[in-house]
Order: structure tokens, then sequence, then C-alpha cells
């Protein structure tokens, strides 16, 4: 992923209308120097950077009276502002400066006109345009987030810093590019989007072409810093943590928002005092692991959308044995879709099992009997075995046995009846209709949700 060069909306202090110059002999000596330029750059730049730079930029010269500094620059292929990192944009304004002989402060200009450029028409590369708020699934794990980040997008710089931790794959990501892309599109404000590794790796780079002043104009001259993996700043060097630390202030000072992704709590990590100080002095919330109902959801929705139709039985399985992240879900839903075009019977949940043992966590080798099931759930819910098999239907017995039996679906190698007979069932059809009811309950009771995960998660770490 790459940072976005988007101009600031009209009315900024520093946008500048762009003015051709009027002089033939200035225009003469402009086009010379950026001619110089790009001889310059094709030793200094990569091919894939190089290239698509001389094909579609051209120099526009100064913009006024009043900004003699301000080199703009016209690139006519949007898509190519995305992939520029600051050490590229830093090398050009840097071969502009020497043979324009003065300082030049470069502005990229996108294609279009200022008023699509204010509503922020064109989109950086490196946005992920799916990873919008509506389309973020939620549960009692991850909803504060939800409503923070919406909150942000609203009233950006009121919280300072926003700051959300979670293990990977829970949605960090997703809310992330949300939130940049409800800042372009809605408010238009400019974005400065990077890895903490790339924002470690382009200032270190700076610093050993002594460019570092450049690169920390450029990075100051955004509305919003956003910053993921930023746990690394507890291991990085103390020049790069000290930037840092000047850099959130600069933003916080004008009011602009700093948002950064971690994956443990901000104050865990070992930082100085003062910059840790920053960082738990705004809004910290966390993202958990998916639960049963979000899983169930998610696999729903982008089966759908992928064109797969799988059963209520297909979808409950999966999310019942796949407790991790949902890249891990993903990453299933992509082999079920070659699967798909392969032919195969995706609503075979046995065949199912076996197409997906290399990528389903815990399933390899984990046959969970239905004693120990049994054991587990009448722990969880306070009852004796004998009540759990008895043929009440109190629901405080009702529902542990319906968990059971759909447990044992999913973790024994029994078949339907024999668990039908294991509860004193005279045919299986009692332990399907236990089956629809868990997986209803899961779809739409968070509370249940997570109750059935935590009974799930002691089952895997038995294994037996």
């Amino acid at each position: 992923m790459r940072r976005v060069f988007h101009l600031k909306p009209a009315g900024s202090d520093w946008l500048i209308t762009a003015r051709q110059t009027t002089s033939r002999g200035r225009g003469e000596q402009l086009e010379d120097a950026w001619q110089k330029t790009i001889k310059d750059l094709k030793a200094e730049l990569p091919a894939g950077v190089y290239e698509p730079l001389i094909r579609s930029a051209r120099p526009l010269g100064f913009a006024t009276a009043e900004h003699p500094d301000v080199f703009l620059l016209r690139v006519d292929d949007s898509s190519f502002l995305g992939q520029l990192k600051p050490a590229h944009r830093i090398a050009i304004q840097d071969r502009l400066t020497h043979h324009c002989g003065r300082k030049v402060s470069l502005v990229l200009e996108p294609p279009g006109s200022d008023a699509e450029q204010s509503q922020g028409a064109a989109l950086p590369r490196w946005l992920n345009r799916g990873y919008r708020f509506d389309r973020f699934i939620t549960d009692p794990g991850n909803r504060l987030a939800l409503l923070a980040f919406e909150s942000c997008a609203t009233t950006p710089g009121r919280t300072n810093p926003l700051v959300v931790y979670g293990d990977s794959g829970t949605g960090k990501s997703h809310l992330m590019h949300g939130l940049a892309s409800a800042l372009m599109q809605s408010r238009g404000l400019s974005v400065f989007y990077a890895t903490f590794e790339d924002f470690r790796d382009d200032f270190a780079r700076a610093m050993q072409s002594k460019r570092t002043l450049d690169f920390k104009d450029h990075v100051r001259s955004y509305d919003v810093l956003m910053l993921e993996h930023a746990q690394l700043l507890a291991v990085t060097t103390p020049a790069i943590q000290e930037e840092f630390f000047h850099l959130f202030n600069t933003y916080q000072e004008r009011g602009d928002q700093v948002v950064l992704s971690l994956d443990r709590p901000a104050g865990t990590l070992t930082l100085p005092a003062h910059l840790q100080s920053r960082l738990l002095g705004g809004l910290q919330v966390s993202l958990q692991r998916p639960g049963a109902a979000l899983r169930l959801k998610y696999l729903s929705r982008s089966a759908a959308e992928l064109g797969l139709r799988l059963t209520e039985d297909v979808i409950g399985d999966l999310s019942a044995r796949i407790g991790g992240s949902l890249r891990e879900l993903d990453s299933v839903l992509s082999r079920l879709t070659l699967l798909a075009a392969g032919g195969a019977a995706l609503n075979d949940v046995k065949e199912l099992r076996a197409q997906l043992r290399d990528l389903v966590p815990g399933t390899q080798g984990l046959h969970i009997s239905l004693d120990r099931i049994v054991q587990v759930v009448c722990q969880k819910y306070g009852i004796t075995r004998d009540q759990i098999l008895s043929s009440s239907r109190r629901a405080e017995f009702t529902l542990p046995r319906h968990i059971a039996m759909h447990m044992g679906i999913q973790f024994s190698s029994l078949n339907k009846s024999a668990i039908a007979r294991y509860f004193r069932k005279s045919d299986h059809t009692t332990v399907i209709n236990a089956e629809r009811n868990i997986e209803r309950r899961l779809r739409t009771e968070a509370g249940f949700a997570q109750i059935f995960d935590e009974i799930v998660e002691e089952l895997r770490a038995s294994g037996a």
C-alpha cells in the first residue's frame, strides 16, 4: 500500500491555482530545466517509476508571485500518483531545485478540474474500495471500534490519536481504509497513508541522502496521518522515534488527525515516556477475533458475492470449525471458488472437510469424543450428564443438549443417527432440528455466539 498525493480542497491556505508561464523565454527555460531533470532521474529512479513519469508528467511552472517556490507538475495518469513513494518525489524535487537554480517545493497536480480534486474524485490505487464502513460486519468484539472510526470520519481531529489494536485478520485495515476513503471523498482531506515499515525505511533513506528536511516537509503537508503496524515504533531507532514524536505534535497542534493501528495495546509498548504519553492521550479501541455470529454472516455474504451456493449446513460447519481470523475465512473461500470451478460438490460436508483439511485449523486429525463434548457443555451450564441426556424439555437442559448435538456434528466422528442414539433419541430428526436451532441463534444472538465460542475454544484446547 502506498500513500496518496491528493491535493487539499479549495480554500486551504496553500492550494495554488496553476498558471502557465506567459513569457516564451521563461517557458523555454522551464522546459530546459525539466529535460535536464528527467535526464538525471533516469539514473535515480527505478524503470517502473521513471517510464510512466516521463509519459504522463508535464511541468506547469511556478505557481504565483505569492508562492514563488511552488513548482506545479501536472501528472495526467492519476493512478501513477498513488505509486510514488516520498523518496521518489524528493528525488524529483531535488533535481528540479538544482536545474532551476532556486529552491523548489514540488506540488503534483492530478488530472481533472479543481472541483473534482476537492471532492476526492480520483482515489489512490492503494485504497481498497471494498473496505467501507457499511461493509464492516459487527459483533460485540468490534462494534465500539466501528463507532469510533465513524465518529472520526465526521469530526476528524477531535480525538488524537485514534488507535485501533488487535490480532492480524480482525479488521484493522478495513477500518483504516474505510476512514481514509470517507475523509478523502466526503471531506476532501489529503491523507498520508503508509505502513510503519515504509515510513521508517523512507525516512532512513532520506537521512542517508541528506534530504531529511524535504521528507519531513512532505509528510507534514497532509491533513491526516495514518500508519499501520505502528507497534514497530517500539523497536525502531531513537532518531525515528523522535521524528515521529515531533511529527505527531505538528498534526496535533494543527488540529489534524493521527490514526494508528497496532497489534497490541499502546500501553504495553516499550517507548520513551514522552512518546508513550502521546499514544495514550487519545482513544484506544480494540478488535477481538471474530465470533461465531460474525463468521456466519461473513461466510454467507462472501459466498453469495462469489456466486457460491452453499447450504446452511456447510456454512455452519465452516464457521464452527474456522475459529481464526477473517483472512483464514478468505483463504477458505478462495479454495471453494477453485473447487466450484472444477465441478466439486460443495454441499457434501464430509467431502468438503477432506478438501479443506490443510486450510481449516484444528480439523486435521481432530476428533473430539461426544463424551468430552458433553462434559465441557455440562460444566459451562452447570448441569449434570444425566440432565443433558434426559428427555426433559426444560430450557436449561434443552439448550445445552442442542449445543452438544451441534458440536457432535462438527467435531466427533459420529453421524447424526449415532448422535441421536447417544442422546437416547429414536431418530436423527431431533439432531437436525438442534443443528438448525443453534445456527439460527448464532446468527441472531451475539451473547449466545460468545458463549458458543468459549466452549469451542475449550474443546480445541483439549483436542481429545
